[in-house]
Parts: C-alpha cells; sequence; structure tokens
C-alpha cells in the first residue's frame, strides 16, 4: 500500500476538516489536529492509517477502531464524531476517523514529569477517582461485546477541563466472537497485560480490568507492579517485597487493586464491579483527606512557576557559595543536592524511570529503572569523603573530572568522580545493582551512563564557577544531626572491649560513625537511613525509648545484628510514606556464640536517648 497524497496544514478534508496541525504519529495511525468549519471551527482529531510497510496492519487496526467506536457513546470515551474517506485511489484507501480532539495529553505524562521531579504521581484518592471514571467506560465497551486490549497510561487522555480523564486508542480492540485473539500476543504492553493474555494470548473483559490495575498502580508509584522476568514470568504486586511493592503507600485504594490484580481471571470483577469498588475508594479518601488534589488544571502552568522561582533561588546560592568555595563544586557538604548529579530521562531509553530522593542515607540519591523485560535496576549516585582508591577500569576524562570505576560484578558495578583538591577529598560513587531480584542486564551500562550524566553536570559547575544546588531538610529530621555525638565513650566502652572512642571513622556530613575495638574483631556503625516505614519481616519488633524499633540479627551478614530505630514519618516523593531512622548495627567477628544483639540493642538505646524529643 503506498500513499498518493501527502497531507500538509492547511489542506481540507471532505470539504469540511481543515488540517492545522500534525502529523502525529502513533502505534495505530496518523493523526492530524484540524478545524471543522461547519461547527464553529470546533477542534477535531482526524486519524488515518499511516502508509509504510506496516501499512496494511495499521489499516485493520483503524477498520477495528472504527468498528469500536462507532458503537460507543460514552462520557469516558473518546468521542467518534464521523467516518470520511481518504481522498486516494485503491481498493484499501480507507477513512480518516474524526474524532474528539483531546488537548490534555495522556496519563503517560504524568510518570514521565514525575521521574524528572516536575509533576507528582496521583495520590490514592486521585487515582480511585480517575479509575471509576475508566472502569465504568470498560463497562461500557464490554457491554457492546468489545475488549480494548491495550489499557495503560498512554491511551488514557485527560479531558480540557483537567477533571476527567477518557479511554482511547481502539486500535487493538477486538469482540469477544473473534478469531484472532492470538494477535494480542503481539500488540500486548509488558507490564500492562494481563497473565492469561501473555501466557496464552487469550483477553478477556477481565484482562482489561487487570490492565487497568496494573495501570493504576504504575500512575501511583511510577511502574507497573508486574515483573517481566526472562521466562516472561509475571508476578502480581502482592507477591513481590520490594519498597515499592507490598509496601508502596496505596492507602484507601488497596482492597480494590488487589481485586482486579487477582491473577485468576475468574476471581477478578467485571469492569463495572471495579467501578464500584473504585467509587468506594475515592470516598474513603476523600473522608481520610487523601482525596484529589485538584491540581490538573494549573500543573502547566505551576511547572513554570516552580523552575523558573526555583532556578532563580539555585542561581543566587551557588552565586554566594562560589565566591567561598574558591574552585571547588561542592559547597558545604551536608546542603549539596546529590540529585543534582543524576538524570532519571537519561536512563529513559531503558525503560520506565523514577527519580527517589528518600532512600538510604542523605547524601545519595536513586533512579529505579524498570526495563519491563528483565529485573528492575537501582542507579545510585552518592558522596563519599574520602579519596578514591585507584581503580582499575581504564579512566576516562569529561572535561576536567576523571572518571574511574572497578571489574563489574555479576551483580553491582561501580565508577567513581574524583571531585576537586578544595572539595576535601569527597568523592562520588555511582552504584549500579539490582533493585529486587537479580537478573540479566548488564549493569555497567547503567553505570557509565549514570557517571557521564554526573560528569558533565560537574564540569558546567566548574567552567561557571558555581558550586552544586542546594537543599533542605524538614524539622525534626535526623540529617540535622551529627551521629558521632549519639554515643559517649562511657556507653562504648560498656558493650565494646578495647573500643577507640576518641577516634571514629566519620562517615560523609558526620550521617555515619564507625567505632572499632583495639582488642577484639568487633565495629559499630551508627548511621541514619530512610525507606519505607517497617514491619515484623524486617525484623522483630520492640519499643527503645518510647519510639518503635526493629531488631534484625544477621540483618547485615553473618556476625552481625541491626536495630533500627524510627524517627518519624512524612508524606515524601509521590504520596508515598517515607521513615527516618537511625541504624545501629555491631558486627563481632569471632567464632562462638556471642550476644550480638544485645549489645546493638544497649547501644541503640543509648544513641536513641540522645535523639530530640519526637
Amino acid at each position: 500500500m503506498t500513499d498518493e497524497f501527502v497531507m500538509s496544514e492547511g489542506m481540507v478534508v471532505a470539504m469540511r476538516y481543515v488540517l492545522t496541525d500534525g502529523p502525529f504519529r502513533g502505534g495505530s495511525g496518523e493523526v492530524w489536529q484540524a478545524r471543522d468549519r461547519n461547527l464553529d471551527d470546533r477542534l477535531v482529531a482526524l486519524k488515518r492509517a499511516r502508509f509504510d510497510r506496516h501499512g496494511l496492519e495499521v489499516f485493520r487496526q483503524l477498520q477495528r477502531e472504527r468498528s469500536a467506536l462507532i458503537e460507543l457513546n460514552h462520557s469516558h470515551v473518546v468521542t467518534l464524531y464521523d467516518v470520511v474517506p481518504v481522498d486516494s485511489a485503491g481498493e484499501e484507501a480507507g477513512y480518516w476517523l474524526v474524532m474528539e480532539w483531546v488537548s490534555g495529553g495522556s496519563l503517560a505524562a504524568v510518570m514521565k514529569n514525575a521521574s524528572k521531579g516536575e509533576e507528582a504521581l496521583l495520590s490514592p484518592g486521585e487515582a480511585a477517582v480517575y479509575g471509576r471514571q475508566i472502569a465504568t467506560a470498560l463497562a461500557a465497551v464490554h457491554a457492546k461485546n468489545i475488549i480494548h486490549g491495550d489499557v495503560k497510561p498512554g491511551n488514557l487522555f485527560w479531558s480540557p477541563d483537567g477533571d476527567n480523564v477518557k479511554l482511547g486508542d481502539f486500535g487493538t480492540a477486538l469482540r469477544l466472537d473473534d478469531n484472532t485473539t492470538a494477535r494480542a500476543n503481539i500488540w500486548l504492553t509488558p507490564g500492562y497485560a494481563a497473565p492469561e493474555v501473555k501466557l496464552h494470548g487469550t483477553p478477556r473483559p477481565e484482562s482489561d480490568v487487570y490492565s487497568l490495575g496494573c495501570t493504576l498502580y504504575a500512575l501511583m508509584t511510577g511502574w507497573p507492579p508486574v515483573h517481566i522476568g526472562p521466562k516472561s514470568t509475571a508476578r502480581p504486586w502482592w507477591a513481590r517485597r520490594d519498597r515499592l511493592g507490598t509496601t508502596a503507600d496505596l492507602g484507601p485504594i488497596h482492597d480494590a487493586l488487589s481485586a482486579m490484580l487477582r491473577p485468576e481471571v475468574a476471581a477478578r470483577p467485571s469492569a463495572a464491579d471495579a467501578a464500584a469498588l473504585l467509587a468506594r475508594a475515592a470516598d474513603r479518601a476523600e473522608r481520610t483527606g487523601r482525596g484529589r488534589l485538584w491540581r490538573r488544571l494549573a500543573v502547566s502552568a505551576l511547572a513554570v512557576v516552580v523552575f523558573a522561582s526555583t532556578a532563580w533561588f539555585v542561581s543566587l546560592v551557588t552565586r554566594d557559595d562560589a565566591a567561598s568555595a574558591t574552585d571547588g563544586v561542592l559547597g558545604d557538604p551536608r546542603t549539596a543536592d546529590p540529585c543534582a548529579l543524576i538524570d532519571a530521562t537519561a536512563f529513559s531509553r531503558f525503560g520506565s524511570t523514577m527519580l527517589d530522593r528518600a532512600y538510604g542515607n542523605f547524601q545519595r540519591c536513586d533512579v529505579i529503572v524498570s526495563p519491563g523485560f528483565d529485573a528492575p535496576v537501582d542507579v545510585e549516585v552518592q558522596f563519599e569523603e574520602k579519596p578514591l582508591e585507584e581503580g582499575v577500569v581504564p579512566a576516562r576524562h569529561v572535561g576536567e573530572f576523571e572518571i574511574v570505576g572497578w571489574p563489574p560484578e555479576s551483580d553491582a558495578c561501580v565508577r567513581g568522580l574524583p571531585l576537586t583538591p578544595s572539595d576535601g577529598g569527597t568523592s562520588v560513587i555511582v552504584n549500579v545493582d539490582f533493585h529486587d531480584d537479580p537478573g540479566s542486564t548488564d549493569l555497567c551500562v547503567f553505570a557509565d551512563v549514570a557517571a557521564d550524566v554526573a560528569a558533565r553536570s560537574l564540569d558546567r559547575l566548574r567552567q561557571a564557577g558555581q558550586v552544586l544546588p542546594r537543599r533542605s531538610f524538614r524539622d525534626g529530621s535526623l540529617a540535622h544531626l551529627d551521629a558521632c555525638s549519639l554515643l559517649k565513650g562511657d556507653a562504648l566502652a560498656a558493650e565494646i572491649p578495647g573500643v577507640d572512642a576518641a577516634t571514629p571513622d566519620i562517615g560523609y556530613g558526620r550521617w555515619q560513625c564507625r567505632w572499632r575495638s583495639t582488642t577484639d574483631a568487633i565495629e559499630v556503625d551508627v548511621r541514619f537511613d530512610q525507606s519505607e516505614p517497617m514491619d515484623a519481616t524486617d525484623g522483630q519488633p520492640t519499643t527503645i525509648t518510647d519510639r518503635e524499633a526493629f531488631v534484625s540479627p544477621e540483618g547485615d551478614g553473618h556476625g552481625t545484628c541491626v536495630v533500627n530505630v524510627m524517627n518519624r514519618t512524612y508524606h515524601g516523593q509521590y504520596g508515598r510514606t517515607v521513615a527516618e531512622m537511625l541504624q545501629v548495627t555491631v558486627s563481632e567477628h569471632k567464632a562462638g556464640d556471642l550476644p550480638t544483639c544485645q549489645k546493638a540493642t544497649a547501644l541503640a538505646t543509648a544513641a536513641a536517648a540522645a535523639l530530640p524529643p519526637k
């Protein structure tokens, strides 16, 4: 099939529709924005098959979309206004679909913008409200014996008022009596397709419900809840154990998603029942103060204002700090922002990404990359207050900054960047490992990308005579404290024979401190940590100085005991609950049954007593 007529802006289709912008090319056709001269220049979308080497299949997709939409009239389905023939010769010249112009864009932009820190992901209340709208749309679709077949963020669209969403792109739709269900194996979207579709290529109406559950989860957390391993086996989110799995803060929508994401088709609710579950979740969210944020209309303008004001503030801070930092790029170590050295969009070609500012100690920033075809990858950038040992991977330079590395391991890859002499021997460390289960991805590809991004950022700052952007911490944060001041000599001596209390190893920002015994193979490490709130699966629950705590024997390997003491929780990025913790680890590298956890608990009690009151 060939396209005999090249379309361009200003051309008129069917003596009525004036093409004003385009083409916008998608997977199932070519879309133009147009003005309808017969209806006061109303904006519409004109969609036709894209005539390339896939033209015949795309043409058939368009036929399916026309067939589905022509039967539907629903407030949360993109409206089909008209069908007009394409002015072209040939048996399969086809037609234009004249549809509602949905100016708000797709919900895929929510995840993309969130990965760049420009917009929050959906709250549980928002997800429940918008999810109910799409569930009612799916109920209407299924009532016509039609399966959408590809529910995902990219096929949900904001209405112009920003308060509603609509289901679009029916190019993969099929009827329940079709004999072409094997086609689902070709068109499924990894991460959103139901287990029966991935394994057998047999979509059902409940498959759309499962995909909607995956979509809502992704819009709240940054990626879909299923893990596609090397053998394409799907594990639903409740079977996982990672920080965005069972412990994600799903709030009032938890029960609805649990039902929608059941692996057995017969156990899932229908779309109508899912709509009812989500409506109840939205009501609970409103009652508990976790409802909609009502920010869609203003999000673009707000992003511009926030960006402009942030850039102005950062430029003032960096100029002032630069004046006192000579030729250094770090500035005050405690306020230097490690997230300024990592860019989530640099990894978007590998899969969906999410920037995480609150994972681990305060000197690090992470990007979680979910390739879809392999295990999620954690790209970590952090400051270390010590010179780098010489790496054995050949060094390379980006501007004035050197990147060194070490031989890759099966589950990790590390790169390092020494900062300037004026930065007191501080280095930037890039550590990449698998976030959940081991995978087969080459982790050093990610490490090299992250190191290049960090080096380019540092070089730009150095050339401009500036230091890294600043950040601030909330009142009551452990980031304001000195970990080395929490344990006094007498408390250390009571538990660690021969301890050298006067000369600890001090970590970056004084957020970590380590003491060693001079007579025994015993160490105690005190540091601050951030993660999701803990539960009994993370250690034995207990109470230390009126604070919730968890004791984990062997928590950091053989001969260790880790005690985590909760300091506070707060609502962090993407509506997730983040816990700040004091972490005390005792390591005893001696034979015999030593009371490691007794020592760790005693030292954690002494350190927690030095924390400010809650």
